[in-house]
């Protein structure tokens, strides 16, 4: 498989605009905008992955899928529970500065990490399955193998 200058550029400069978000924003913005990110904007691009993909790209978004489950359910969780007060009471009471939150903030780039580490799983399990040359047979054939 071969990558292009253009891809790897924007794989740098998502990695980038990751960081910058990240380590150069204050921490609430920085908590909400990658909150957005993994609420909004990722599950349907892996939904889509999913439904629309073959081979390796479809192994890779189911394994990202799965890996990043976890990722999304705990960032759902802190986001409804700081931003509708929660636990904590009344939204003014957050301390957007405090270690609970620069942790939930740094837990977002490490997520997203996990989840393309699941998908190279994925990969992995999808190559290790296919490398005999073999094709998948679905289950009609099977059964027309089993009548003959």
């Amino acid at each position: 498989m071969r990558f292009s200058l253009k891809s790897f550029l924007m794989v740098v400069l998502l990695i980038n605009l990751l960081a910058g978000i990240t380590f150069g924003l204050p921490t609430y913005v920085s908590f909400s905008l990658l909150t957005f990110v993994s609420l909004v904007v990722f599950p349907p691009i892996i939904i889509v992955g999913v439904v629309n993909t073959s081979g390796y790209r479809r192994a890779f978004f189911l394994g990202a899928m799965v890996a990043g489950m976890m990722h999304y359910l705990v960032s759902f969780y802190y986001g409804y529970t700081l931003v509708l007060g929660g636990i904590q009471g009344d939204i003014s009471d957050i301390d957007f500065e405090g270690d609970d939150v620069r942790f939930l903030v740094f837990m977002h780039p490490i997520g997203y990490l996990i989840g393309v580490i699941g998908g190279l799983s994925g990969m992995f399990a999808y190559w290790s399955l296919m490398r005999d040359g073999g094709e998948r047979s679905t289950g009609s054939e099977s059964e027309s193998n089993e009548e003959a």
